[in-house]
């Protein structure tokens, strides 16, 4: 197999992912609210848990959610600053 192919099958199961968590976050929580565990997330959706664990650092990333290891993740209101970029 290819690497490139590869490279593919991992960015669509990590969009996939970014997806149904975005689809959770607008259905069952609110700006401020916090984030179920990284690995009840994952049970939930049925995506593969270290799957999961990279959508929430790509949202983190892009100032979606504040998430890190040892800690619960936290959904950040539209237009709230993370608090890493203060």
């Amino acid at each position: 197999m290819r690497a490139d192919t590869v490279d593919r099958g991992m960015e669509q199961r990590l969009a996939s992912a970014v997806w149904l968590v975005r689809k959770y976050i607008a259905q069952h929580c609110s700006p401020g609210g916090p984030l179920p565990s990284a690995r009840s997330l994952a049970d939930h959706l049925s995506v593969p848990y270290r799957t999961l664990k990279a959508a929430l650092v790509h949202l983190d990333g892009i100032g979606e959610i504040v998430w890190g290891m040892h800690q619960r993740g936290v959904v950040l209101a539209p237009g709230e600053v993370h608090p890493e970029d203060v």
